[in-house]
């Protein structure tokens, strides 16, 4: 199962301009899983800006089959196919979520959000394409989302201070 799914992302990347959803990721994982396995979800996927890379939020779903409680923030080389897990400085732990993978114009740094376990508050972290150079660039007492490089190298983001939730039109909250 887990061989195919990293199949799909190759495919991802070797199709350079083409583009397949998380959802078809997600689909044809799921049709190889024989039940009682679980599911490797990819929860996002940034393709580089010179096609050379691709970077991946993903993980195994967690044993109600819900999305995963530990996720990995991978970036494969295209070419060679080498894939590189990013040491998380949080570690492989419930909560220590990666997410909002984005590419600077030249392609020399993926940026993305962390969560910090136990609460929803973020970081914005950036490393190169090999998986070094890890660089802390922002801590933030609430939820980022939606990272974005702009074409002059400025990041941009939806920030939420103080957030008691997560964002999303599932999660609960206090009404306004």
């Amino acid at each position: 199962m887990l061989r195919s799914c990293k199949r799909m992302v190759r495919i991802i990347g070797w199709a350079g301009s083409a583009l397949v959803s998380i959802g078809a990721l997600q689909t044809a994982c799921a049709a190889d899983t024989a039940p009682g396995k679980l599911v490797h979800r990819f929860r996002e996927v940034q393709i580089s800006p010179n096609t050379e890379y691709v970077a991946s939020v993903e993980g195994d779903s967690s044993a109600s089959g819900g999305q995963p409680t530990v996720r990995d923030l991978v970036i494969r080389n295209v070419k060679s196919g080498a894939a590189t897990t990013v040491s998380l400085p949080c570690g492989r732990v419930t909560q220590c979520w990666p997410g909002s993978p984005s590419w600077s114009p030249d392609s020399k740094h993926l940026s993305f959000t962390l969560r910090t376990p136990g609460s929803h508050s973020r970081s914005i972290y950036s490393v190169a394409p090999d998986g070094g150079a890890l660089t802390k660039l922002l801590e933030f007492n609430g939820t980022i989302e939606d990272l974005r490089y702009m074409p002059d190298g400025r990041i941009a983001m939806l920030a939420i201070k103080d957030a008691k939730k997560e964002v999303g039109a599932t999660e609960a909250g206090a009404p306004v």
